[in-house]
């Protein structure tokens, strides 16, 4: 092979890479993408949605859903918050997280209406305005604990009723979206090996 030719043979690989090598430098850092993470949390704002039960006399309330202590963690690879929800009647649920990013087997975005617990609840919950989840699917237990409050005091405090899935809501589908693609892309970054 001539000289010409090993040039031209080195061109045609140097340009078939080039693409390739600009993709990888585009991909987000674990530190940036961690950041969005928060950033996107912290910002998110309260959120509320009007329950009713089709099937127990139009039953009705309104719960208000907020974050707070949300900590995206890139040198111990792990995702903590705390979510609070409270209902009209002052009924209020708090519940804390930390999940280890390499143990993310799953994570997806679904309607608040589809989730499991609505979907089997027979009194047929309608939800307005609706919302959406980003489930967390992990593979090991995520650490943290259920409070439940009756005004200003502590009824019960347990562990999470499915240390396996954390959801999170937000108001609109892309927000969630952009959520859910940043974890999955941050749980590869960190080592996970995920299904979806």
């Amino acid at each position: 092979m001539s000289a010409t030719e090993r040039y031209g043979v080195l061109l045609c690989v140097a340009l078939l890479l080039t693409p390739h090598v600009l993709a990888q430098s585009t991909q987000p850092t674990l530190k940036s993408t961690m950041t969005f993470i928060a950033d996107t949390l912290n910002n998110r704002g309260p959120i509320s949605w009007t329950t009713t039960l089709e099937d127990f006399f139009g039953a009705k309330w309104t719960t208000t859903n907020s974050l707070a202590q949300v900590n995206a963690d890139p040198s111990t690879c792990s995702l903590g918050w705390t979510s609070v929800e409270v209902e009209e009647s002052s009924n209020k649920t708090v519940e804390t997280y930390l999940a280890q990013l390499l143990t993310v087997s799953a994570v997806d975005v679904q309607p608040y209406s589809q989730s499991p617990e609505n979907q089997n609840n027979k009194w047929k919950p309608r939800f307005s305005p609706g919302t959406y989840l980003v489930q967390i699917k992990t593979t090991t237990a995520i650490n943290g604990r259920q409070e439940s409050y009756k005004g200003d005091k502590l009824k019960s405090k347990t562990s999470l009723p499915n240390d396996h899935e954390a959801n999170i809501q937000f108001a609109d589908r892309d927000t969630a979206k952009k959520v859910a693609d940043a974890v999955r892309h941050g749980a590869g970054l960190c080592g996970a090996t995920l299904s979806r």
